[in-house]
This record gives C-alpha cells, structure tokens and sequence, in this order.
C-alpha cells in the first residue's frame, strides 16, 4: 500500500511539474508597457500556472510603480524590460528565474528571496544597473554598473561576459562561490569582498590600460601629461633636470626639463655685453660696438661709448675760434692758434694758457704803449 501510494505521489508530482513546464504567457503590452498588468499578456499574468513567461523582441515592457514578485515562473526576456521599482525573485522547484537575452534597464531594485543553485539572474544581452541588484548572477552578456551589485547567496554564480564597474558603481562580493572566466572591469567603480574563485581577477585601474577611452599619463605636473587621457597607464615622467644641451647646468642624464637651465653668457666686466647673471662664458663678449672717443675735447667724443678705443681727432674739427677775428670758423670746436687777432693777450709765453710763467713777460712790458689794429671787413 505504502509502495502504491509513493507511485501515486511521484506521479502526481510528475504531472504538476509537466504542467508547470509547458505553461507559457507572452507579453503582448495590450493595455500599457506595465508588466504586472493581466492584460498585458495571452495567457494571463505570469503565475504558477504560467512557468514561463516572455518578453518577446521588440516589446518593452516596465515595472514602473508597484512591486511586483516572480513567484514560481520565470520571465525570458529577448525585448527590453525597464525596473523602476521592486522586483522580488522568489524560486519554488527552480523557478523563478529573471532570463535575459535583449536589454534590462534597472533603476530599481531587483532582489532574490530565495535559495537556487545556478543563479537567480541568467544574463546573454545587457544589463544597464544603475540601482541595486541582489541575489546570484550568471552572467555570459554585458552588465554595465553604476548602482550596487550585491553578490550573496550559497548557489554558484559568476561571470563568463563583461562586467564594467562604472564611476559610482559599487560590486559586493558575499557570495560562497562567484567564478569569473571573462571579464570585470571595475577601474573607475568599487569592488569588494572575496575575489573571485576562478580564473581571471578583477581589472582594476592599477592595471590600466583596457579600462579607459585613452590610456595615458593623467598627473598635471608630469612632462608628458596628457589632458585626453582619462585612464592612467603609469607612464609620467616628472621633472629631474635641465635638458638644454647649450645650458651651463646642462644635465645629459635628465629626460625631462624642469626649467632649471641657465644659459651662458659673456662674463668679461670690460666688454660691450657683459652679462651679470651669466655663470658660465659662451665666448660672446664684444668689444666694438661700444667702443669710441671718450676724450670730450676731442672731434669724434661719443658719449655712448664705453671703452676708449685711442682713435680720437682733435683736426677735423680745429680752427679759428675767435668770433671777431677774420679767420673765424663757426663749425670749428678746437681752436688751433689760426686766428690773427690775439685772443689771449696775457699768454706772453705762447702756450695757451695766462699763468705764473706769463708774469714776467707781463712785467717786462708794462709800461709800453701798444698800436690797435684796425681791419676791413
């Protein structure tokens, strides 16, 4: 009897299990995008009865307000499915599943109340998360995060696609097994808790380089800073020294300038050009074109120059200085005793000059008489 009676029970379990396996609803969006609305699908709601639930492609389907509980059945979906409120996965006898093969916009919450063992999520399109997911993902599409992924549960998850944590995604890893054979980028976002179990490790921005748009060095105060660069691939060089080969602290071991270099320059305090900054000589001093007459009775005097040069003319410019005498020159400014007027009468000696030698000429003619000179003009 008792043997009669387990047939009996498998037996109905087989036929409630066969029931729940061909039990299918597509979503048509009759009524609204609303996912949880009866009208929405050829078979009704998604229940027990309805396993299997599905978005086809092209339709786009939304939990908008109310939240809403896969309780029993699963939803494939090849469409775009939008989350902006709460999504409960609660499998029963290995239902309750959130397939996806088109693309899930989550801005709400998607959470697993339940214990499964392949996963509660099963990812071959994309997922764009930008709100929380929690529970066990298997993940062989793109997931692309900004939100919170948290990673729990006692079931094997893991990833065989892309993972992207984004700027401001976070990735909590609580799960007892999460395996990754592809890849999980998480150079701009967090990544926390167990590493994964298998295979490749989490890329982060240490290791640059697939991460970002333009891989480059992203320090403002290295030589090769590149403003484009929003990736750091380890790559700055910083300043270590002059690079100016003509420079007196040329430094022929540095690769990158740091605007220490002083140039050579004449360090000669006689020459034209001397440079009183200059530490080290190039050979450039001149000493011409500030060289002139510095004699101020001379012809040629320049008042500019600053080294004498010896080649002062005291003839180009001689002459009769003498206003009233008849050889007077008006551009002479050296008086070269031409005139024929004596325009010193005290110099008895001829020299130029009235002085103590002059006196006794003085002496030996006082008290004569002298002719003036008339002359015609």
């Amino acid at each position: 009897m008792m043997r009669l009676t387990f047939k009996i029970g498998v037996a109905f379990l087989l036929l409630a299990t066969t029931t729940q396996l061909f039990g299918q609803t597509t979503f048509t969006g009759a009524n609204s995008n609303e996912l949880f609305d009866a009208g929405n699908w050829d078979n009704g709601i998604p229940g027990s009865g309805n396993n299997e639930a599905i978005i086809p492609v092209g339709m786009y389907a939304v939990i908008s307000s109310n939240t809403g509980t896969i309780d029993d059945f699963d939803i494939t979906n090849y469409g775009t499915l939008e989350i902006n409120a709460v999504l409960t996965l609660n499998d029963y006898f290995n239902y309750g599943y959130l397939r996806n093969y088109g693309t899930i916009d989550n801005d709400g919450t998607i959470d697993n109340d339940g214990i499964d063992i392949t996963g509660d999520i099963l990812n071959d399109g994309t997922i764009n998360n930008s709100g929380t997911i929690s529970g066990t993902i298997n993940n062989s599409g793109t997931i692309n995060n900004s939100g919170t992924i948290n990673l729990y549960g006692l079931s094997f998850g893991g990833n065989s696609g892309d993972i992207y944590n984004q700027s401001g995604g976070t990735i909590n890893n609580n799960a007892n097994y999460f395996y990754n054979t592809g890849d999980i980028y998480s150079c701009y976002g967090t990544f926390s808790g167990a590493p994964p179990n298998d295979s490749n490790p989490v890329i982060t921005l240490e290791e640059c380089g697939v991460c970002g748009d333009v891989a480059g060095c992203i320090d403002a105060g290295a030589c090769n800073y590149n403003p484009a660069a929003d990736c750091d691939d380890e790559s700055c060089v910083f300043p270590d020294g002059c690079t100016d080969s003509i420079a007196c602290n040329y430094d022929s071991t540095a690769v990158c300038d740091d605007g220490s270099c002083v140039l050579p320059g004449c360090m000669n305090i006689f020459a034209c050009n001397y440079d009183s900054t200059s530490v080290c000589d190039d050979g450039s001093c001149d000493y011409v074109s500030c060289a002139g007459c510095k004699a101020e009775s001379a012809c040629n005097y320049d008042a500019t120059a600053t080294i004498h040069d010896d080649n002062c003319d005291y003839t180009s410019c001689a002459g009769c200085t003498y206003p009233e005498a008849p050889e007077y020159d008006s551009t002479a400014t050296i008086d070269d005793g031409s005139c024929s007027v004596d325009v010193c009468k005290g110099d008895f000696t001829g020299d130029g000059f009235v002085n103590v030698d002059d006196l006794g000429g003085f002496l030996g003619a006082f008290g004569t008489s002298c002719e003036i000179n008339s002359f015609e003009e």
